[in-house]
């Protein structure tokens, strides 16, 4: 215990001794840190010890019996299945499952193969003036100054999604209507008219509903639900602002003539989507999140070996996106679900500068540091991964740090760890707005023989050294070759493509295309989280599942809300997943009827045994007597 006491929690980075011989405090201390932290932690006591060893400033002779006891310990350890000795993982060939038979697509939703895009114009079949049209509509859109603006900014991703739907109906009136694109304009969709001059105001209206309705007909006839008809809708109100910009005097625009009809129609479709069959069969929703983790999330870290099923070598490409995808089931599973946007935007940091180095900062101790220009206007519009070092109640979990802008209380026995966070601003999240600034905790765990999440994270980001075997180590862990066997090999690297025209590297994405070696669309996140899982889920001969990050939103959501025991935990949970306790309940509680009833039911069912136990008894008592 003394071993322990002095030198392994201090390598931990709990606070030293306060004198040579151990207080009745710092008993307390150790007593309280050691019921709390995991068993697992042993797994580092060698590098560990020989940092607690150097912060007391051991001489060398004097180590081999300290390090002898914490040996012994450990080993009784794994003789009695309290761990798993890695010597034995380490000791023959490593290579990923074999390949299912048939993959196969993610499973059909819809009931044809339309594809919807095909009907909106590309972006490259625009007009010179059309283009410039919609760059000076998305200025409007997402300028924080903005005259004649009622409304405040909107990120440039939902600003996207505004030109997105303008150009669908471009599409429409085009292939539908067969008006030339030269004659395309937004006077097309949104006709202006003079508030004064009522027949005009009322044309302009009837021309706006009858697109309106023959657009809804036409996208209702290959299968389009009514809550996309209605999504489409409500993108063209401000359109409908941007129109009649400096005409009108409520926020919202609501004076405008024309809006009020549109409003009539958005909730028209409403009403309509909610009486209308889900777009997903019940049948094909999973809905359990241990499942989830036991047969998709952990299993996905075998992927990532360096040999196929028939012991071939895989490429570093190959392998870097395994890793990828392991890390992308994690993020969405281990810990509360963010928005899918989020995660696909995310970026690292690509240089730093040396002169902002924390003065806290140890010997051996390293970060990932946020970029200097994390506050300009360009980089506040994603969310950061950085590595910082805070300090840890092990009980209660309470974090401080300057990073968090907490000081660690000194009546405290803290321990300092390394921590991976997501630095989330305002505008790099679509809840920013009422959840302000976030920095949410990339929660660690172990994941695959031995190994934590933080290492496959580190792994992916700076390479590692491996082996002919297949053992390998993050350059987070050494950065100094572990044996002479070992290799380094890149991962996220391996995956960039550098750019033809500059020569220059793309931007500090955290999530790559294997093909492409640049920032995966936010469409083609999805799809490539769902191609994955359907992949996991057949190799596991669970059929065919269909999951993406918005159902596993709701996944998360159905399992806390049947376990959580209290409303400040769901409301922790809520702000965890980036939105209000009232969109849990209305959109991301997806739980079936009797599963929303099973508490009632054992409420009732309680009572009624009380009352008809007490019943029995008064019986029993009267026929006694």
């Amino acid at each position: 215990m003394s071993v322990l006491r002095r030198y392994w929690m201090v390598g931990l980075g709990f606070p030293r001794l306060t004198s040579a011989r151990a207080t009745l405090a710092d008993k307390a201390n150790t007593e309280y840190a050691l019921s709390n932290l995991p068993i697992e932690r042993l797994y580092d006591w060698e590098a560990v010890l020989e940092t607690g060893f150097n912060v007391e400033q051991k001489e060398n002779k004097n180590r081999s019996a300290h390090r002898s006891h914490v040996r012994r310990f450990v080993n009784w350890c794994f003789e009695n299945g309290i761990l798993i000795n890695p010597a034995i993982l380490t000791q023959k060939q490593k290579r990923i499952p074999e390949q299912p038979q048939a993959v196969g697509k993610r499973p059909k939703l819809r009931p044809n193969d339309i594809d919807f895009s095909k009907f909106a114009l590309a972006e490259k079949d625009l007009t010179a003036d059309q283009a410039q049209l919609l760059k000076t509509y998305g200025d409007y859109l997402e300028k924080t100054r903005q005259r004649q603006r009622r409304q405040k900014s909107i990120r440039d991703t939902t600003s996207s999604m505004r030109q997105r739907a303008v150009r669908k109906f471009w599409g429409f009136l085009h292939n539908q209507r067969g008006i030339p694109k030269e004659g395309l304009t937004f006077d097309s969709i949104i006709g202006l008219a003079d508030f004064q001059d009522q027949v005009a105001t009322d044309q302009v209206i009837d021309d706006f509903e009858d697109l309106a309705l023959e657009y809804a007909d036409f996208m209702a006839a290959r299968g389009c639900v009514n809550r996309t008809i209605s999504s489409d809708l409500v993108s063209l109100t401000r359109l409908c602002q941007y129109q009649y910009r400096g005409q009108y005097l409520n926020k919202h625009g609501n004076d405008i003539p024309l809006m009020g009809r549109l409003r009539e129609l958005i909730n028209y479709y409403e009403e309509l989507s909610s009486n209308e069959l889900a777009a997903i069969p019940l049948e094909l929703k999973w809905l359990d999140l241990p499942h989830v983790i036991n047969h998709v999330t952990l299993p996905a870290f075998r992927w990532t070996e360096h040999r196929t099923a028939t012991w071939s070598k895989r490429s570093d490409t190959k392998i870097a996106d395994d890793f990828a995808n392991a890390i992308m089931f994690a993020v969405f599973t281990l810990m509360p679900p963010r928005r899918s946007g989020e995660w696909c935007r995310a970026k690292i940091a690509m240089a730093c500068d040396l002169k902002s180095r924390p003065d806290d900062l140890r010997e051996g101790e390293w970060i990932w540091p946020l970029p200097s220009d994390r506050r300009s206007q360009d980089e506040i519009k994603f969310s950061y991964l950085t590595r910082q070092y805070v300090h840890v109640d092990p009980q209660t979990g309470e974090k401080f740090g300057p990073y968090l802008g907490t000081m660690p209380p000194a009546d405290r026995y803290l321990e300092r760890v390394p921590m991976w966070f997501k630095d989330t601003p305002p505008r790099a999240a679509k809840s920013g707005d009422s959840h302000r600034y976030q920095r949410i905790t990339i929660l660690n765990r172990q994941v695959y023989q031995g190994k934590t999440l933080y290492d496959f994270l580190e792994a992916y980001l700076m390479g590692y050294w491996r082996d002919k075997r297949g053992n390998w180590v993050s350059l987070g862990r050494s950065l100094e070759r572990p044996h002479e066997k070992f290799k380094y090999h890149e991962l996220r690297s391996s995956l960039l493509k550098i750019e033809e025209a500059s020569g220059e590297q793309p931007a500090g994405w955290f999530f790559l295309g294997r093909k492409s070696g640049k920032a995966i669309r936010i469409g083609d996140f999805g799809t490539k989280f769902a191609l994955a899982f359907n992949r996991m889920t057949m190799h596991a001969q669970l059929g065919r599942r269909y999951m993406n990050p918005h159902l596993m939103r709701s996944v998360y959501a159905v399992y806390m809300i049947e376990n959580s025991s209290s409303l400040a935990e769901l409301k922790s949970l809520a702000t965890a997943m980036g939105h209000t306790m009232e969109t849990l309940e209305r959109i991301y509680d997806k739980r079936r009827p009797d599963q929303k009833m099973r508490l009632i039911e054992v409420k009732v069912q309680k009572t009624i045994d009380d009352i008809c136990g007490a019943s029995t008894t008064w019986d029993l008592q009267g026929k006694s007597e």
